[in-house]
C-alpha cells in the first residue's frame, strides 16, 4: 500500500475521533462536575453519640446536567457501614436535617472504602450545589444506627466539561499521529509530516 492510502486511512481515523468529541460536546457542553471534599468523624454527630474513634476522608462529585453523583471515601476505625446518606437542606454545622439522597454502601473498592455512583434528580443536585453548606454526609452502622460519623460538604473543585474536551482533543491528535507513523514506517523510511497529512502541503513524499 502506498503513502496516499495510509494518509487516507489516518484521516478517516482522525475524523471518527473528531465525531466522537463533537458528540461528547453536544451532550455535555454545559455540564460542570463539582467535586467537594469530605472529612467525617464521630464528633460532628449532633444529638447522638457518634463513634469517638471513627474517621473518613474522601470526595463526592456532582454533575449539574446529568444528575450523576459519585463518591470515593475511605473510612477507619468503624464497624462496617449499613447506610450512607446526604442530609439537608438546613443541615449546617451543629444541625440535623432529613435525608435527601440515600447513597448506599456498595463499593467498587476493597474493605474500608465506599466508592460508587448513582443518578439523582436534577432538582436535588441543583439544591445541593446552590447551598452546599446546608448539607452533610452521614455514615451509619449497627453499633451507631443514628450515625457513626458525619461530615459537612466542603471545598468545591469545579471541573468544566470543556476542559475534558480539550484533553480528548489532544489525545485524539496524538493517537492519530502515532497510528500514521506506525503504518508509514512499515512502508517507507522517509518522514511524513502531520501538516502534509492534513493537507497543509499539497505534495506527498514518496519513497525512491
Amino acid at each position: 500500500m502506498n503513502n496516499q492510502v495510509y494518509s487516507t486511512f489516518v484521516v478517516k481515523v482522525a475524523s471518527f475521533m473528531a465525531f466522537l468529541i463533537l458528540q461528547f460536546f453536544a451532550l455535555n457542553s454545559h455540564a460542570t462536575i463539582i467535586t467537594k471534599q469530605l472529612s467525617l468523624d464521630g464528633n460532628q454527630e449532633v444529638g447522638t453519640q457518634g463513634d469517638p474513634d471513627g474517621k473518613a476522608f474522601g470526595s463526592i462529585s456532582f454533575n449539574d446536567v446529568t444528575g450523576e453523583i459519585s463518591w470515593d471515601i475511605q473510612y477507619f476505625d468503624i464497624a462496617d457501614p449499613t447506610a450512607m446518606h446526604i442530609h439537608g437542606p438546613n443541615g449546617g454545622v451543629g444541625k440535623n436535617a432529613d435525608i435527601l439522597i440515600g447513597l448506599g454502601v456498595n463499593t467498587t473498592g476493597g474493605k474500608g472504602t465506599l466508592i460508587d455512583s448513582l443518578i439523582a434528580e436534577i432538582k436535588d443536585v441543583t439544591l445541593i450545589l446552590s447551598h452546599p453548606t446546608e448539607f452533610y454526609v452521614n455514615i451509619h452502622n449497627k453499633e451507631f444506627p443514628a450515625g457513626a460519623i458525619r461530615g459537612q460538604v466542603e471545598v468545591a473543585v469545579p471541573l468544566p466539561a470543556t476542559f475534558l474536551l480539550l484533553i480528548l482533543g489532544l489525545l485524539s491528535l496524538y493517537s492519530s499521529r502515532m497510528i500514521f507513523r506506525l503504518c508509514y514506517r512499515r512502508s517507507s523510511p522517509q518522514s511524513f509530516s502531520l501538516s502534509k497529512l492534513l493537507g497543509l502541503h499539497r505534495s506527498v513524499a514518496s519513497p525512491k
